[in-house]
């Protein structure tokens, strides 16, 4: 009879040793579901870096532009087609296409003061493939040959500004600088310093302007881009009216 209890003893340790260990395995269950749920959390954000970071080029792009752009892109298309008339139809359809892509990396200089690689290429392959279809069907492989080499020291004479000058020209402007110096070097060397110095000209006119009304000061970042552009078609339509007038 005297060992009744002790059972009773035993059984009553038993009961909180199993109580004990279940708990045991419950706080174990939930740190490794909080683990889990924490990993999750971790790997989402990581998830959503890499989509922003792999996000194609063409999303940016359009990021910057408005329904507008596009539809100013395309008058100045046109426009750039009917100033371009009596050149042959392959450089009238390059200055267009052109006219198109400048418009629009104008556009993106002005707001975000950047040009972007992918349109920029655009228009380097617009000036590429335009010309040399230019020349296939003209026969004007010199005038080729001239835009290519324009094209060359047009970038490294920006890229030399950009070196000397702190702050003012950009790797954008060089780039776009070469592209303008292929299409002006189509229509000969006189183009191409015509443009260079339009460019500057246009740029320190409305710096100046800037600066007498006090909506810049010294040290204000000017968008070079549409300067670029500006000072090219400036260029173009002196040539052909020179031409025209002869």
């Amino acid at each position: 009879m005297p060992a009744e209890p002790a059972k009773k003893v035993d059984t009553s340790a038993e009961v909180p040793a199993k109580k004990v260990d279940t708990s045991a395995e419950r706080v174990d269950t939930a740190a490794e579901a909080a683990a889990e749920k924490v990993g999750t959390a971790a790997e989402a954000p990581a998830k959503k870096v890499g989509i922003s970071a792999a996000a194609p080029g063409r999303a940016r792009v359009r990021a910057n532009l408005r329904p507008l752009d596009g539809a100013i892109a395309l008058l100045l298309m046109i426009l750039a087609a009917v100033g371009l008339t009596g050149q042959p139809w392959s450089v009238v359809l390059t200055g267009a296409a052109l006219t198109a892509a400048a418009t629009l990396l104008a556009v993106i200089d002005v707001r975000t003061h950047r040009l972007p690689d992918r349109l920029v290429l655009v228009g380097l392959a617009i000036v590429a493939v335009g010309l040399t279809l230019a020349a296939v069907l003209t026969g004007g492989w010199p005038a080729l040959g001239r835009a290519g080499l324009a094209g060359a020291v047009s970038g490294l004479v920006y890229l030399a500004l950009a070196l000397l000058r702190t702050g003012g020209l950009g790797l954008g402007d060089v780039k776009v600088g070469a592209v303008v110096g292929v299409w002006l070097g189509w229509f000969g060397w006189t183009a191409v310093v015509a443009g260079v110095l339009a460019t500057f000209i246009l740029g320190g006119v409305f710096a100046a302007v800037l600066l007498l009304t006090r909506r810049a000061h010294r040290r204000s970042a000017v968008a070079l881009g549409p300067w670029l552009f500006l000072g090219a078609a400036a260029a173009t339509a002196l040539h052909i009216g020179g031409h025209l007038l002869h």
